[in-house]
């Protein structure tokens, strides 16, 4: 199946904004009259004109209640927003709401598949679930959820900077003063893997003679479990969960954070509730899994190959 115009333009967003982030001479490939270049390096205005139309049929449809319709009675009560700002709003969560839960997805498949025991346990737990199971008797599946919180501290899809501008006055960070005006920024690859934060943090591999795979301590959902015994869960210490922000922070946190959560769940235990026995195919390597990182992560290959049955 061929993707159309706006599909392939949504996927090349942020790969051409990463690029001329970092060389904004390159800005000028926006002017080559190629339908290619001009998809990449123009894709926002491709993509602000989609999210247009997205906002033009929410108001149409008055009474119905979607994201769209959020925005534009958020919007109504400001006041002094004006229609470019709802098209820039609505262009926002079209793009934030692209392939990041499907890129968590797949790397926590990734992770899990090399750890048969883990896979064993988080099998054994979905398959407790009765016919009909909700959200509320999801929460309450520890494994399953650390395990999305270990795939979320290692592989979130939006692990890059996240820049702030510092506020008319300035601020005082860690006894340094920063003017008005500086742009700041944090990024969650970094926190997630501060040794000082996270015993064991990063991810290092190791080779078999079949597939390779990622050492066991490396990926632990157990640092997101406390013990029956009284022992407090690694990632419950104040430094951990001040650092731990796969959504962002703050007040400009990610909007359908509490959506992908949601959608994280209910696919994690459908897949390992129904898919037993599943395993990684040849091709999946680390190679293949590697970052591709423009803004948004997604592996090389833009896929994780799996098998059913015995090798």
């Amino acid at each position: 199946m061929q993707a159309n115009q706006f599909i392939r333009v949504l996927k090349k967003l942020t790969m051409g904004a990463g690029i001329m982030v970092e060389m904004p001479f390159l800005r000028l490939l926006r002017f080559v009259p190629i339908s290619a270049i001009q998809e990449m390096f123009n894709a926002n205005e491709f993509i602000l004109e989609g999210a247009g139309r997205a906002v033009e049929m929410a108001r149409s449809r008055t009474g119905e209640s979607n994201i769209f319709a959020k925005v534009i009675e958020d919007c109504r009560k400001e006041g002094d927003i004006d229609d470019m700002d709802v098209r820039i709003e609505a262009m926002n969560i079209i793009i934030a709401g692209t392939d990041t839960s499907g890129v968590t997805l797949t790397y926590l498949t990734w992770a899990v598949l090399q750890r048969p025991e883990l896979q064993a346990a988080l099998e054994a737990e979905t398959a407790e679930l009765k016919e009909g199971f909700t959200e509320n008797d999801l929460i309450d599946l520890p494994l399953l959820n650390a395990t999305i919180e270990e795939t979320l501290r290692l592989y979130g899809a939006a692990p890059s900077s996240l820049p702030r501008v510092v506020p008319q006055g300035g601020t005082k960070f860690a006894g340094h003063y920063i003017p008005q005006g500086v742009t700041v920024d944090t990024q969650a690859y970094t926190f997630h893997r501060d040794p000082q934060i996270w015993s064991d943090p990063l991810t290092s591999v190791i080779f078999s003679a079949a597939v390779p795979r990622l050492t066991n301590r490396s990926f632990n959902p157990q640092r997101w479990i406390s013990s029956k015994e009284g022992y407090t869960a690694e990632a419950l210490s104040p430094s951990a969960k001040t650092a731990f922000h796969p959504f962002g922070a703050g007040a400009r946190s990610c909007i359908g954070i509490h959506l992908a959560r949601m959608e994280l769940r209910y696919a994690v235990a459908f897949f390992f509730r129904d898919c037993k026995g599943i395993r990684l195919a040849k091709s999946t390597t680390p190679e293949s899994m590697e970052f591709e990182n423009f803004f948004l992560i997604a592996p090389k290959a833009h896929r994780c190959e799996i098998t059913f049955g015995r090798p």
